[in-house]
């Protein structure tokens, strides 16, 4: 299947279009021939040398138009690795599974970037998800170290949140969680699906989703992104 085959445009996708979109984004990932010599550097550290790029980037990108921070910012913000756009953040949260002997090394990237070099932490993929939704997605992660660094670097809580089940307390964790750190319920997806919605299907199969869907009615911001959704 090609990315020419995929709906285009910005408006939010449902039914047949939306499930097109996501079986492409689930069945590719990307090659060693979609990354770049940036991309083997955050592999492999060390972080010095990451903090010497974005320096260099800096250095370079200096005009009388724009500062060269938010040139070397902008240049790591558009970084869309492979066949489903995969983001910076996103390409770290995913090297934290894939080499997790390396995480402590990928959080302290992370955090150099996020919170230093203060790059923007809400560049979504082609399935318009960022960073912070996977890390509290609970399938393939559910990563609250990783979403507290997005959220401090200012990652929007409110887009669309995927809550697929990989197991009973890692659902009921990461639902509370996102209700804590201001998550609205009641956010829609292009079906009109809403998390509580998801939450109250399976309240009889996960036990405490009552309590936390009715203790939590009012939670959350009083209203959602704007950004794409599916």
């Amino acid at each position: 299947m090609s990315t020419s085959s995929l709906p285009g445009g910005t408006h939010v996708l449902s039914g047949v279009e939306s499930q097109h979109l996501r079986s492409f984004c689930t069945s590719e990932s990307f090659s060693q021939s979609d990354l770049d010599t940036y991309a083997y550097l955050l592999q492999s550290g060390p972080l010095d040398d990451i903090r010497n790029d974005f320096s260099q980037r800096a250095q370079n990108g200096n005009s009388q138009e724009i500062s060269g921070l938010d040139v070397a910012r902008q240049s790591l913000a558009a970084i869309a690795y492979g066949p489903t756009k995969v983001p910076l953040f996103n390409y770290l949260l995913q090297l934290t599974i894939l080499n997790p002997s390396s995480r402590t090394l990928y959080l302290d990237i992370t955090r150099f970037l996020a919170l230093e070099a203060k790059v923007p932490c809400d560049s979504l993929d082609l399935r318009s998800t960022s960073a912070f939704m996977y890390a509290i997605s609970t399938k393939p992660y559910w990563d609250p170290e990783f979403a507290e660094i997005m959220l401090e670097a200012d990652a929007t809580v409110n887009r669309r949140i995927d809550y697929s089940s990989d197991g009973k307390k890692k659902t009921i964790d990461a639902l509370k969680w996102f209700l804590q750190k201001g998550g609205d319920l009641d956010i829609k997806d292009g079906d009109g699906v809403t998390p509580r919605r998801i939450g109250t299907a399976v309240v009889r199969l996960v036990p405490g989703m009552s309590r936390l869907l009715n203790g939590n009615s009012n939670s959350g911001a009083s209203s959602a992104s704007s950004g794409p959704k599916l």
